[in-house]
């Protein structure tokens, strides 16, 4: 414990035994590497001292020195080939000994040898996952302990997991991304298949009868994983929350969004899996989308057809001008043909596969039902049944629609098409400037309250000065031209030079002052700072609408993925089909430099242009040193 190592070598030169145990089942090398006695771990290293000993919490000297963070130790440990797949009664090897005790230089040692891939291969499993006796609340491997505490060794584990072979302007240059660690729900298992039995060795001097029972235990675990691993992935909001890339963004540890091993599993997970779910559903709403738009545009405004009899919305009923319609001789003009009834059952078919949609999606994944995109999507789709339908018998042959269905058509298409852009996000193009848009008004919406406190102030300002006026009669009134106001748009002389009566061009003289403030303050400088704020922050915005981008496209990769997990309970064809994928592809080669066929002819065109810029770059740059020279030839002649 003192760390005299002359008088340890003595000892063993004497005979002492370095197998010999405490009270508490630890050896000396043990002791030795729990209180940093580099030398002595040398030397009972050097006589053959039992490496991968367990103490009675079954803690390997590896533990120990992990578990005070003594990392010469764990190198030197390392170096006589410790048994880093060994774990204590908790189940936690070396590495994560190390990480949960946040010794990140021990941790580092670990990832910096050889057997690096077999320290992050363990897992605790929990063997029940809906009971409360379950040992583990939730799945957790090494690298999750690394994205949760040490995100810079995590970032580490994801460097050492991508290799590059040739050199980087080589055609045959290609990068081999390996996906073992984060795409592990059906290796974990397969994990602890291939790991030591943990049972005390026979070093330990413990009966065979318990050992049988371990091995026994050990086969009968391997009978069940398969049913463990269908336990298991039918929790898929466990899996869900405990997948890395998800982890990554519940503990905010967004840098490592950038790493290209990442960036390239979310663009693979999306190619293989969810984005065939995205198209199928972006064309059915775009069809909807289409028909709606088209239903609207074969309408006239209500006024249009009230105006044909000289009524007015107000006065006259929508029946009434509807029969007269049916009787009047525009009524051809104003009939349905067969392209109406055409859209109109477009539209209504769009609208029921989407209601299926939604149904299946409340009684599979209730969670995701109360997304944005589906709430604003079903809005879309009320408004767009209100509009469309013909409630009465006498609408079923004209196409006038009464003065309530055309404002539910106007508010609900333009749901409609806002919507769209929450579709739109996820492209690759241009999904960032979306992301970008919604950067933006959430600055915007903390600017708001100021904003309104400006607004009520010059607005009710206006309303007292210039209440003789139509505009600024009422007080609602007086507050949306305030607004309006802040576009510039004054009407200075309309207000208070061009008056329709006579006796109404009073105003009082302290409205020039008013509206010197107001262009100043309002004009000028909160809106310049408005726009100063956007524009100013362009190269910051754009990184966080891409690491914004990401997290979206991460969990509705995730949510698509448990549709998926969901259909396999239906179809279990699917799952046998995922399981290959994923098994198939834990690792994948890219070629960067590889020209595909189809851009083969572009790139020999783009080639052929850079190479001519070049040649014209280089020969107009020789052009002007020999102008110079000539230059300096003449000047030295003149002298």
């Amino acid at each position: 414990l003192k760390g005299h190592h002359k008088i340890v070598q003595l000892l063993i030169d004497q005979g002492a035994n370095v197998w010999s145990c405490d009270m508490n089942s630890s050896t000396p090398l043990h002791e030795a590497a729990a209180h940093n006695r580099y030398h002595c771990v040398e030397i009972l290293l050097d006589h053959q001292a039992p490496i991968n000993q367990f103490d009675g919490k079954q803690n390997t000297p590896l533990h120990r020195a992990s578990q005070y963070g003594h990392w010469k130790i764990v190198r030197l440990l390392l170096n006589y080939n410790a048994d880093v797949r060994l774990v204590n009664s908790d189940g936690y090897n070396s590495l994560e000994v190390a990480i949960l005790n946040n010794h990140q230089l021990t941790v580092h040692e670990f990832l910096n040898h050889k057997t690096w891939t077999k320290s992050l291969r363990n897992a605790q499993i929990p063997t029940l996952l809906n009971s409360s006796s379950s040992k583990y609340e939730s799945l957790s491997t090494p690298l999750r302990k690394l994205i949760r505490y040490m995100p810079n060794e995590a970032d580490q584990v994801f460097t050492r997991s991508m290799i590059e072979i040739g050199g980087s302007e080589d055609n045959s240059y290609k990068i081999i991304f390996n996906y073992e660690f984060l795409e592990d729900q059906f290796s974990i298992f397969k994990w602890k298949q291939d790991s030591p039995i943990h049972s005390i060795d026979v070093e330990q001097k413990k009966t065979k009868i318990f050992n049988l029972l371990s091995v026994f235990k050990s086969r009968q675990q391997q009978e069940i994983n398969m049913k463990q691993t269908s336990q298991l992935n039918s929790h898929v909001d466990t899996l869900r929350q405990n997948h890395p890339l998800y982890m990554i963004i519940t503990y905010h540890q967004y840098d490592l969004l950038k790493h290209p091993l990442i960036d390239r599993l979310i663009e693979r997970k999306w190619v293989q899996f969810s984005r065939t779910f995205f198209w199928i559903l972006f064309l059915f709403y775009g069809f909807f989308l289409a028909s709606f738009t088209s239903t609207i545009l074969r309408v006239h405004h209500p006024q249009y057809y009230y105006s044909l009899f000289n009524a007015s919305i107000s006065t006259v009923s929508c029946e009434t001008i509807s029969l007269n319609l049916l009787r009047h001789e525009s009524f051809i003009l104003t009939k349905k043909n067969f392209y109406d009834t055409m859209i109109k059952w477009l539209l209504f078919s769009t609208i029921l596969i989407h209601i299926i949609k939604n149904i299946l999606l409340i009684c599979i994944r209730f969670k995701m039902f109360f997304g944005l995109s589906n709430i604003l999507e079903l809005i879309a789709l009320i408004l767009s049944i209100i509009f469309s339908h013909d409630f009465y018998s006498w609408q079923m042959s004209i196409r006038f629609r009464c003065s309530f269905q055309w404002q539910c058509g106007a508010f609900g298409i333009l749901i409609g098409w806002i919507t769209l852009i929450i579709y739109v996000q996820f492209l690759s193009a241009s999904g960032i400037y979306v992301v970008m848009l919604e950067v933006i008004l959430r600055k915007f919406l903390r600017f708001i309250p100021i904003l309104i406190i400006f607004i009520l102030g010059f607005g009710l300002s206006f309303h007292m000065l210039l209440q003789n006026q139509n505009v600024y009669n009422h007080t609602f009134d007086a507050l949306i031209r305030t607004i309006l106001m802040l576009t510039g748009e004054f009407n200075y002389e309309e207000h208070l030079y061009r008056q329709e009566n006579e006796n109404n061009r009073y105003y009082y003289q302290i409205i020039f002052l008013l509206y010197l403030l107001f262009c100043i303050l309002m004009t000028i400088l909160i809106m310049n700072l408005l726009v100063a704020n956007a524009v100013g922050e362009i190269p910051p915005l754009i990184e966080r609408a891409n690491v914004k981008s990401s997290i979206m496209r991460i969990k509705l990769i995730m949510d698509y993925e448990i549709l998926l997990s969901t259909f396999e309970f239906f179809i279990p064809y699917l799952k046998k089909r995922v399981k290959l994928l994923i098994d198939k592809n834990q690792n994948e080669i890219i070629y960067p430099n590889k020209i595909h066929r189809y851009k083969h002819k572009y790139y020999h065109i783009k080639k052929f242009l850079s190479d001519r810029k070049k040649q014209s770059v280089l020969k107009a740059n020789e052009e002007k040193i020999e102008q110079i020279i000539q230059e300096n030839v003449s000047e030295l002649y003149k002298k």
